[in-house]
């Protein structure tokens, strides 16, 4: 029958068509993340190159050329291993050679964990965090704990010293929300559906001084995925911004 094949045939066309348009995407994805990876990398590099030649010169006769290039030296590798750490988190994971072990556990004991360890990290904020002894959730507990550090780190960048960060968790019918709320600058709305892109910043300047490399809430969503879970974000201009991570 013709015109039973010439459907067929049509429809072949179509699915190959969207198939080679999401390889060509791909590649474009694949293209602007190795771009916009050379370009992070450029720029610590270029500092660093600046500061030898600057020890050189001059930093073997002058005690403050050599202690603030130290000083610059030391933040600007600190942040190359974050960045690099980070590309190659998303790597494994795009691989998928990133394993999920899920394990019960109590939420309540691992938001103990990370208020004593961003406590020493971090003394110009206010901690808190509210949880009932028994709430426990089945996820994988080093990936809970990566992205909820990520989510906090988003929120020490973007509230003034003095600020309060929050952590929260309850269950709701059949699912564990957890939450990370700041009393920060907050965002417009525009940001709102780019702040999971990779290398994305919703303040470049404000970002790269405090030492982010815009992988953060990328790493964040890619984590809640992995975890089956779903995440949201509300905010308000001038009062902070809420991340709501739900697991079923």
């Amino acid at each position: 029958d013709v015109p039973e094949a010439e459907d067929e045939l049509r429809s072949l066309a179509l699915t190959i068509n969207g198939m080679l348009e999401r390889i060509e995407k791909a590649f474009e994805a694949q293209g602007r993340f190795v771009s916009d990876a050379s370009h992070e990398l450029r720029t610590p590099l270029a500092i660093l190159q600046g500061n030898a030649n600057l020890l050189d010169r001059w930093g073997r006769e002058d005690k403050k050329v050599l202690s603030d290039s130290i000083d610059s030296i030391a933040r600007q590798t600190s942040y190359m291993n974050k960045l690099v750490e980070n590309l190659l988190f998303l790597a494994r994971s795009d691989g998928k050679r990133q394993e999920l072990k899920k394990a019960t556990f109590f939420v309540k004991k691992l938001f103990e964990e990370l208020l004593e360890e961003q406590v020493l990290l971090d003394e110009a904020h206010v901690y808190k965090a509210e949880c009932d002894d028994a709430l426990s959730l089945c996820a994988d507990r080093s990936m809970v704990k990566q992205l909820l550090h990520a989510a906090i780190d988003n929120s020490v960048k973007y509230t003034p010293e003095g600020g309060s960060i929050s952590l929260a968790a309850f269950e709701d019918e059949h699912s564990i929300v957890l939450s990370v709320m700041d009393t920060g600058i907050g965002m417009d709305a525009e940001h709102l559906a780019h702040i999971f892109e990779r290398f994305y910043r919703v303040d470049k300047a404000r970002s790269r001084q405090a030492g982010g490399s815009g992988l953060g809430l990328s790493i964040v969503h890619d984590l809640v995925s992995r975890n089956f879970g779903a995440i949201d974000v509300k905010t308000v201009i001038g009062q902070g911004t809420c991340f709501t991570v739900t697991f079923p």
